[in-house]
Parts: C-alpha cells; sequence; structure tokens
C-alpha cells in the first residue's frame, strides 16, 4: 500500500479523494485529478496556530474505505470517482470496489471498501 501524510488548511473528511487546488492545498475532489483517499485527518494538538495532518492512501494493497457516490450491487466492480466519491462504471476507472462476504448491495453514502490501482 502507498500512502503519505501532508501538512493540510483543515481536516479532511476520510473515505472521500483529495485534489489540489489552485495554491496547491489538498481539497475535497470536485472535478480536477483525483490524488488518493484520506485514510485520517486531524488537528495537531498544542500547536500555534493550528496545524493539520492528513494521512492519503495512493495505490495497492488490500484497500482502504471509500464513500459510494452510487448504489452498488456488491459485486467486484471498478470505480472511478466523482465529486470525491467512489462511483461503480463498467471499465476503466481509477481501481477496484471490493465485496464483502456475503455480498450485499450498498447504497449512496455507505463506505465501502475499494483499492486504486493506476
Amino acid at each position: 500500500m502507498i500512502f503519505y501524510t501532508e501538512k493540510t488548511n483543515a481536516v479532511l473528511q476520510i473515505g472521500l479523494a483529495v485534489e489540489r487546488d489552485s495554491s496547491g492545498q489538498l481539497t475535497a475532489h470536485s472535478t480536477g485529478t483525483p490524488l488518493g483517499v484520506v485514510m485520517d485527518s486531524y488537528e495537531v494538538e498544542e500547536s500555534d496556530p493550528v496545524e493539520n495532518q492528513s494521512m492519503i492512501y495512493v495505490a495497492g494493497g488490500g484497500g482502504q474505505s471509500l464513500i459510494l457516490g452510487a448504489d452498488w450491487d456488491g459485486v467486484l466492480t471498478r470505480f472511478e470517482f466523482t465529486q470525491g466519491r467512489a462511483v461503480p462504471v463498467s471499465s476503466g476507472g481509477h481501481g477496484w470496489l471490493i465485496p464483502t462476504l456475503p455480498q450485499t448491495s450498498q447504497v449512496t453514502g455507505d463506505t465501502v471498501t475499494g483499492a486504486i490501482y493506476k
């Protein structure tokens, strides 16, 4: 699994994809190139001024928690990021949605496991 930690302007939502804004800061993905998914994001205690750190999952491994952007039937499926969320697609995409056993359908907004493979 490949991931990195970076200072951020704010605490980012776990499970959402991120991109760089015009000033080069990490922000929630909207229409730009997705760089990875927030694994953890927190305020550093006792820092003055306040400092935030975010751990970003980039690729590989057994996957990480993603937030669904559309209903999913629960079978192994490719996904792409749309507005920071994982949306099932029939081909292409950014990686794979990984099913649970027993396979169960998931709905928009659910947290699922996905692996980014570029």
